[in-house]
């Protein structure tokens, strides 16, 4: 078991940090009879700050190796008479039984120096850094230190980091971040494609009796990802959904890649089908559907009324695939994938409901200079211009340039400035060739 922690790491007295708590387990590995393992949240401050809880304090681990979310607070620094000082928080997962585990402590320098509100929270468990979960037991008189290696690391001020997550360059997300609403910019037709979803979805009454599918094409790093968070998290809001009510399923780390479908598709549907059940949301028996390859189709038939399932589908790059997906009519469930290739003709002759195709692509020069200039322009902080014409003569040699091969770059570009003894006055072309070369065969696959 692996407790996956998000705190920040340099705090300023007085203002709210957000400090979030998951679980990871390998699946193959469930020791439990039980099919889910409840655990308990204990944070607490030691007197250095005030910790609030942010909804449930308890997270439920499920045999499919994750959790339904995670378990989030939020803590204040109270007052310190020295203008920097170190403290900590203490984590404590408590078992069913009411049985601590060993306190995790979790570093914290507090300054009374204004500072940038670094508020974290985890994004993807199965990337974060993670820190090894102490046996379920009473805690001894002394809490370990977490070594060196486990401890998470996060980007500091650099302006082309994705906000509020630990892994620098993740895809936004404003369903678990509302903020990343703001950072959106409009390019690769990523815009063009949120507008075609909004104005295409149908009907709330369409959606309950056919559901939809949406399928995201684009090549890797485009913006696949990102935008289908947007899409989802639109239609949570009720636009679009009439009286019924949204509920957000990510099936997207389910499964293996070269899995074989019909196996892939069974462990999706038996994943969905256990979510749903843990929300109360079945108000049928759902054991005679158990074990298919997908039965979509009949979800109706045992989902409460008003529930609208919106389905986070894995990539998929097999057209078979996709094709079963798309031939199921899904009354009140609207599936998201993404693909690298273009299968729209084959779903459009195939599907049961003519399936909503969003394209996205690479930038254009100008486009790319825009995503840089809002980025520089979200940080107050002094930090090193990019020359003129840097940005637009990189597209111009690169030909293909996706957003996150420039997002990645950038990102590698300025870390590498504001880790220097003597940070450069601006950014060269000089410098992204240079850090180009060195991790060129890493830039065209950042996924997104």
């Amino acid at each position: 078991m692996t407790p996956l922690i998000a705190w920040p790491r340099r705090v300023e007295v007085g203002r709210d940090y957000l400090v979030t708590v998951d679980l990871s387990f390998p699946p193959d590995q469930w020791p439990y009879q039980d099919e889910e393992l409840s655990l308990g949240c204990l944070l607490e401050g030691a007197g250095q700050f005030v910790v609030e809880s942010y909804g449930e304090t308890s997270m439920i681990l499920h045999r499919f190796g994750g959790t339904y979310g995670p378990v989030r607070f939020v803590v204040r620094a109270t007052a310190t008479d020295r203008e920097q000082t170190d403290g900590a928080l203490w984590l404590t997962l408590v078992t069913a039984g009411g049985v601590p585990t060993t306190p995790i402590r979790l570093p914290v320098s507090l300054t009374r120096v204004p500072v940038d509100p670094l508020v974290d929270g985890g994004d993807d468990p199965a990337d974060e850094t993670e820190t090894p979960a102490p046996p379920l037991a009473p805690p001894p008189t002394a809490a370990p230190e977490p070594s060196e290696e486990t401890r998470p690391t996060m980007s500091g001020t650099n302006p082309f980091a994705t906000p509020m997550t630990l892994r620098p360059l993740a895809p936004l997300d404003p369903l678990r971040y509302p903020y990343h609403l703001s950072c959106y910019v409009p390019v690769g037709d990523t815009e063009v494609a949120f507008d075609q979803f909004r104005t295409t979805i149908g009907a709330p009454e369409d959606l309950r009796l056919d559901g939809r599918m949406v399928v995201v094409s684009g090549p890797g790093g485009c913006g696949k990802t990102s935008l289908i968070n947007r899409c989802a998290q639109w239609l949570t809001e009720g636009s679009g959904t009439g009286d019924l009510h949204p509920v957000v399923l990510d099936l997207r780390r389910v499964g293996q890649p070269r899995q074989p479908t019909a196996e892939r598709m069974a462990e999706v549907w038996d994943y969905a089908l256990y979510s749903l059940e843990s929300q109360r949301l079945l108000v049928g028996e759902p054991d005679a559907l158990r074990g298919r390859t997908a039965a979509y189709s009949l979800l109706r038939s045992i989902l409460v009324p008003d529930v609208l399932v919106v389905a986070l589908l894995p990539p998929m790059e097999l057209p078979a695939e996709m094709v079963r997906y798309a031939r199921q009519p899904t009354p009140q469930v609207v599936f998201f994938m993404e693909n690298s290739s273009d299968q729209r003709h084959t779903l459009g002759r195939d599907a049961a409901t003519p399936p909503i195709d969003l394209a996205v692509r690479g930038v254009t020069e100008r486009e790319a200079e825009r995503f840089v200039h809002e980025r520089l322009g979200q940080t107050a902080e002094p930090l090193p211009r990019i020359a003129p014409g840097v940005i637009a003569q990189y597209v111009s040699l690169r030909k293909h340039v996706s957003v996150g091969e420039l997002q990645r770059l950038l990102f590698g570009v300025y870390q590498e400035a504001l880790e220097a003894a003597v940070p450069p006055d601006e950014i060269t072309f000089d410098h992204l060739a240079r850090y180009f070369l060195r991790v060129a065969n890493a830039l065209p696959d950042d996924p997104r």
